[in-house]
């Protein structure tokens, strides 16, 4: 198959490129049917001309054979073979002589005067048809070419019926040769096509304004969108009305956006890092000391400021994390994963992790897809994390691969409290937490936005809705590796 390589052109370029060659064709197909047009009217004009002489050549031979009955050959033969040369200036055309020639026959179809030499006086003439028609009392016309290749070469005849005493004596023919008129037909064509190189002219000048006009306001929003990529923070420039105008300033407004969120994320960023010595300190301070037996409430106390040390730790750390997702900081780092061997990998250590809960899988051997290891093994920890917080201790929790050749499916089904009909719309918004059915406490709310972004990451959806025997699908769908 040959590859037509793409012309490296820029938008004015294509816009002009395309104007051009559209019109090009459109103007090459229209002169060429008025060419074309031309050239018929030209003939049309040409025979009425003939037709008109033609009828003065029949009264008049008519009139002279009433005397007789016989046509007067000689007389005319006499007359026609004078040649007057014209010297007829007919507008833009000197014509200087005459090239129609006449044809007489007599009421049997036999030639009596060829003035263009190419029938002999007593040929028979009958068969043609302009003369046969002529012969029956009607107008007859035909048009040959010498050279059936070559139109230019086409001749065309035009007979009438001479009648004397109303019958018909003899027929009389005009006979005029194309290439007469191609000098009319040349001048035209010339006239057209000055028009068509004119009206080029102005099309090209217009392509080029429509160009210029489309182009400019599209190179002013690159230039400006480079300057933002290079970290400088232009106004935006003046992009006249319409389209492109709304575009800049839709581009302008999430701009903004974007450097409200990302400044929004570096604060996020810094504020956590800046906790995490604190908190350090805290938990570090909280293991050394030592709380007096003999006071209840400063072991729960101590108790406290552990557990909730712990928290706030696992709290900047999955912020952390949910930033870094949010800046798609992971997108060079996709491998190859077996997704059923990963699923097996994870629940092996919440077997050992936690051995009074019942863990189950159902999976084909291999689902192969493009990811990342390391957080599609965290996005899978915090399904099971949810589902064993929000599931009574005997009841199992289950997780099913499966899918066709479009999508492959991995949820996490547990059977426990459900999900509350408010919760369903906001469970995957960041810091948005249900209390734990057991002990009535709440999660950072960080945990299912990380799921969440984990599977925009992977090009996949993260979904929660209801389960069949009560409690919770938690469902990741990823796309088949093509």
């Amino acid at each position: 198959m040959i590859r037509i390589p793409s012309l490296p052109l820029g938008l004015r370029g294509r816009v002009f490129l395309s104007h051009a060659l559209v019109y090009c064709l459109g103007l090459a197909l229209f002169t060429n049917a008025i060419a074309d047009a031309a050239r018929r009217h030209y003939l049309e004009a040409g025979e009425d001309a003939l037709v008109d002489s033609l009828v003065l050549f029949a009264a008049l031979l008519g009139h002279e054979a009433e005397e007789n009955g016989q046509i007067p050959v000689e007389k005319w033969a006499d007359a026609l073979s004078a040649k007057i040369q014209p010297r007829a200036q007919i507008y833009e055309v000197l014509k200087s002589r005459g090239e129609t020639e006449v044809m007489l026959t007599d009421s049997q179809g036999k030639v009596l005067l060829d003035t263009s030499g190419v029938m002999d006086a007593g040929a028979d003439a009958a068969s043609w048809r302009n003369i046969a028609l002529a012969l029956k009392g009607g107008y007859g016309a035909r048009s040959t070419r010498s050279d059936p290749r070559e139109p230019i070469t086409s001749v065309m005849h035009v007979s009438l019926p001479i009648r004397a005493h109303g019958k018909i004596v003899g027929s009389v023919t005009l006979i005029k040769p194309v290439r007469s008129l191609q000098a009319f037909l040349d001048e035209a064509r010339g006239r057209i096509l000055q028009m068509a190189l004119l009206s080029l002219g102005l099309v090209l000048l217009s392509a080029f304004l429509t160009a210029r006009l489309i182009a400019r306001p599209v190179e002013r929003l690159t230039r400006h969108a480079a300057a933002l990529r290079d970290g400088q923070r232009p106004p935006l420039p003046d992009l006249g009305r319409g389209e492109i105008a709304r575009l800049g300033s839709t581009l302008d407004d999430m701009r903004r956006s974007l450097d409200g969120k990302e400044y929004v994320e570096s604060y996020v960023q810094t504020l956590t890092h800046e906790l995490k010595s604190p908190i350090a300190a805290i938990q570090g301070a909280a293991e050394l000391a030592s709380p007096d037996p003999d006071d209840p409430d400063s072991v729960k106390l101590l108790d406290n400021i552990r557990r909730e040390s712990a928290r706030l730790a696992d709290c900047v750390e999955r912020l952390l994390l949910l930033a870094r997702l949010e800046n798609r900081s992971w997108a060079g780092d996709e491998e190859e994963v077996d997704l059923v061997a990963l699923c097996h990998e994870r629940l092996a250590e919440w077997r050992q992790r936690l051995p009074e809960r019942i863990f189950q899988i159902e999976a084909p051997p291999r689902i192969i897809l493009r990811g990342v290891p390391l957080l599609l093994r965290l996005a899978l920890d915090n399904l099971i994390s949810n589902a064993v917080d929000f599931s009574p201790a005997d009841k199992p929790i289950r997780i099913v691969l499966d899918g066709d050749a479009a999508r492959w499916s991995l949820r996490v089904e547990d059977q426990g409290s459900g999900l509350p009909d408010f919760a369903r719309d906001k469970v995957f918004l960041r810091f948005f937490s249900t209390p734990r059915p057991i002990t009535g406490r709440r999660s950072s709310g960080l945990g299912l936005a990380i799921v969440r972004e984990i599977a925009q990451l992977h090009h996949a959806e993260a979904s929660l809705s209801p389960g069949t025997n009560g409690g919770c699908v938690a469902q990741m769908q990823f796309p088949a590796k093509s």
